[in-house]
């Protein structure tokens, strides 16, 4: 080893110890927070996550509850032990002003705000995380910018990647006035030597704050990047995450500048409307005339609104974006209005499917798709873009309570009455017979409204949806028609979702045949909901041949299962099981009965029946080695000592003197290769 490859060593060492000495400092400061509050982390932590935390949180802001109130009374040391007491004003006004941002996040992520608290849990969760986890140095932020900070800080943070600080925490400090931020984050921007590294998490910051004069610096440095593609990148991919006033400046330096004719760019902008696919690689659709509408839009009310009325699929487009962008409940009046509008064309309908597709709140998307599908019941296209959305608001709550506890919501939070609703039920229930009669699973329809843009009319879509109308409507004859479909839905979760729901309280013999159905389902989430209801059911309401049958198949999870339920019988039903598996011509199920005698053998309450069980497996020893080794075990589970013994003996002699002499209660059998 070099004398330079031996410092490394010594200074990576160092650097670790001094990060473990931090680290114990963190430590020692959380804990003097309240346990709740790990606990409520944790939970809340995963990404899109729907956890207790998460609709501990939701329940309080529907109530008009803010963010910070929630947290100030329900984790009152939060702030002095996981978020150091220097931060608590930045962090409480991060999480009540984030209505000023875009309220969905990550890479799918569309500009949209919302005047709710409740839409924006996934922000609420990043700023949480990101103050309890980035901004950890209990220092003033213009040091940790500089770098002034204690050596065992820099090492944690080097460690893990991390810059000390969060975005949040940056723009409560420009826009209280901090002096000497202001300046490092100016010199960043000027790109001045010992100046704080520019990167995302400090444009992002910039873009949060209401500081114009930086809104402009970062303007000239993203015209400034020239051939820097990354840093082109890095600042489109957040220009639209802050204030409304900070994503005009971006916007008009790009259209100032014409940026768009770089790939980045036409990126972000694709991103930000809506209008660039993962299916699509063409940005064809995005254009100099795109950005110029898009900040139009923002900027004049009165043009938004003659848009709405445009024979011109992206200003009507656009006259639905911008305005959600400003607020997306004034949007969903606006799409309500056009849809609602007698003289609404079919182009005019899809393109607020469209818009809905941009939309991530799901009781806006089932309002504007309900509308459309009853006013094209018809049109195939309309039902595959609008389809997914129908009745998603609480699809997924709706179809767990009422398979745990058997209630649901009312059709009535849908539909004006049950006839709505019905005739919602006939347009599904027309379409998928449409399907089925084409021999399909589904019609594509490329080139939707724009071109590129792609969907799909799915069975899979349809019956899921015509499921949960059923248990709206308490309607066991659609029920049962849908049991009978669930195979045709393809999202393991879904099928899952819709067969735990229809299963869960089997009394009809549809119900108990889709139970049985669902023991062998393709897939594993349905087989183990399936079990789940059947194991919790008196034995006297299963068909136990029916679960013999399943011992057809090799999957292991599907014979462990169908093995313990077989189990539950009394000891004169199980014997008789274990006859009729013994008796099958198929090895599979022959190789059941081996399972369930070795149950039986391990279960102390059972102790009765191993002489019979070892009395049938005698009269019926196979011939072929590898099942006999199978046979040989169990037997083995269930005979004497003595037998046992003699048995493993026997198979070292040779075919012709290994056979034992059988005793039975039953007529003495002879024994004859199986096939």
């Amino acid at each position: 080893m070099s004398a330079n490859e031996s410092d490394d060593m010594k200074a990576r060492k160092a650097r670790e110890c001094e990060a473990r000495e931090f680290e114990k400092q963190l430590k020692e400061r959380r804990d003097k927070g309240d346990k709740k509050i790990k606990k409520f982390l944790d939970g809340f932590s995963s990404w899109r996550s729907k956890g207790k935390s998460e609709d501990e949180l939701r329940s309080e802001l529907e109530k008009g509850r803010n963010p910070s109130e929630f947290f100030l009374e329900r984790f009152p040391s939060l702030i002095g032990s996981w978020i150091p007491e220097r931060n608590r004003a930045a962090f409480l006004w991060a999480v009540d002003a984030c209505l000023e941002r875009p309220y969905q996040t990550g890479y799918s992520r569309r500009s949209m705000r919302s005047s709710k608290y409740s839409d924006y849990i996934d922000v609420i969760r990043w700023i949480l995380y990101s103050f309890t986890n980035d901004a950890v140095v209990d220092a003033e932020l213009a040091d940790v910018l500089s770098g002034a900070i204690p050596q065992e800080a820099k090492s944690y943070l080097e460690e893990h990647g991390l810059n000390g600080f969060c975005s949040e925490q940056l723009a409560f400090a420009i826009d209280s006035g901090d002096a000497r931020v202001k300046e490092l984050v100016r010199a960043s921007l000027n790109n001045e030597e010992g100046a704080p590294t520019s990167n995302r998490e400090l444009f992002h910051g910039v873009l949060l704050s209401h500081d114009r004069s930086l809104h402009e610096l970062l303007g000239k440095l993203l015209l400034a990047a020239r051939l820097q593609e990354g840093l082109r990148q890095a600042i489109c991919e957040c220009a639209d995450e802050g204030t409304l006033d900070g994503f005009k400046v971006i916007l008009k330096v790009i259209d100032e500048n014409n940026l768009i004719r770089f790939s980045s760019v036409k990126r972000a902008v694709g991103v930000w409307t809506g209008l660039g696919t993962e299916d699509s690689k063409d940005l064809e659709r995005i254009s100099a005339k795109t950005l110029r509408l898009l900040l139009t839009g923002l900027e004049d009310e009165k043009t938004r609104k003659t848009w709405l009325r445009s024979k011109d699929v992206m200003e009507l487009y656009m006259a639905l974006w911008t305005q959600a962008v400003l607020n997306q409940e004034k949007a969903l009046e606006l799409a309500e209005k056009t849809l609602d509008d007698k003289g609404c064309t079919r182009n005019q309908a899809l393109v607020c499917g469209v818009f809905a597709s941009a939309v991530q709140t799901d009781a806006i998307r089932s309002r504007l798709a309900l509308r459309a599908i009853l006013k094209f019941p018809e049109d195939q296209e309309i039902l595959a873009l609008f389809a997914p959305f129908l009745l998603q608001e609480r699809f997924y709550e709706d179809m767990g309570e009422y398979a745990e506890k058997g209630k649901h919501s009312s059709f009535l939070n849908y539909f004006r009455d049950e006839a709505q609703a019905r005739s919602v039920l006939a347009i599904l229930r027309d379409h998928s017979k449409k399907l089925k009669s084409a021999k399909t699973k589904e019609k594509v329809f490329s080139d939707c409204v724009f071109p590129g843009y792609e969907v799909r009319l799915t069975q899979s879509c349809l019956v899921a949806k015509l499921g949960y109308l059923a248990v709206l409507l308490d309607d066991e004859s659609e029920q049962d028609l849908a049991i009978e479909s669930a195979p045709l839905i393809a999202d393991g979760w879904d099928r899952r979702r819709v067969l735990s729901a229809l299963l869960s309280r089997p009394q009809r013999a549809s119900q108990f045949r889709g139970l049985y159905a669902a023991l062998v389902d393709r897939e594993s989430y349905t087989r183990d909901a399936a079990f789940e209801i059947a194991d919790k059911l008196p034995p006297t309401t299963l068909d136990f041949s029916e679960i013999e049958k399943a011992l057809r198949l090799k999957t292991p999870e599907i014979r462990s299962n169908s093995v313990t339920l077989l189990m539950k019988q009394d000891d004169a039903g199980l014997l008789a099981s274990v006859e009729r598996l013994l008796d099958d011509s198929l090895e599979t199920r022959r190789r059941g009965a081996y399972d369930v005698v070795i149950r039986i053998g391990a279960d102390e309450k059972r102790q009765g029946l191993k002489e019979a069980c070892a009395e049938l497996l005698r009269a019926r020893e196979p011939q072929e080695a590898q099942e006999r080794l199978a046979w040989n075990n169990a037997l083995g589970a269930v005979a004497t000592a003595k037998v046992e013994s003699e048995t493993r003996a026997n198979l070292f002699d040779s075919p012709k003197s290994s056979r034992p002499t059988l005793r039975s209660s039953r007529t003495t059998r002879g024994i004859s290769p199986r096939s």
